[in-house]
C-alpha cells in the first residue's frame, strides 16, 4: 500500500475492515478490536504445487478478528 494516496488506503480499509472497538482498561491501557469483513487473520496461502502454479492453490481459515493492546506508557502494542 506503500504508493497508495491516503483516499485509496481509505477505500480499502472500508472495504476490508467491519468495525473497530476501543475499549479503555485503565488510565494508561487501551484494547483495540478490530473486526475483519473475511477472515484475514492467520490466514494461510499454499500452492498446491510449488513448481506448478498453474494447478492452482489453496487459502486456509483464518480468523475475522485482531486484538491489539496498547499501553501509552511503553512504546511498542502487543497483538493478542
Amino acid at each position: 500500500m506503500q504508493g497508495f494516496s491516503a483516499q485509496e488506503k481509505q477505500i480499502f480499509l472500508r472495504g476490508v475492515i467491519e468495525k473497530i472497538t476501543v475499549a479503555t482498561l485503565d488510565k494508561q491501557a487501551h484494547e483495540v478490536v478490530i473486526n475483519f469483513k473475511i477472515p484475514y487473520v492467520n490466514d494461510k496461502f499454499e500452492w498446491k504445487n510449488p513448481r506448478a502454479k498453474g494447478q492452482g492453490y489453496l487459502l486456509g481459515d483464518g480468523q475475522k478478528e485482531v486484538s491489539v493492546d496498547i499501553d501509552t506508557s511503553k512504546k511498542s502494542p502487543k497483538l493478542k
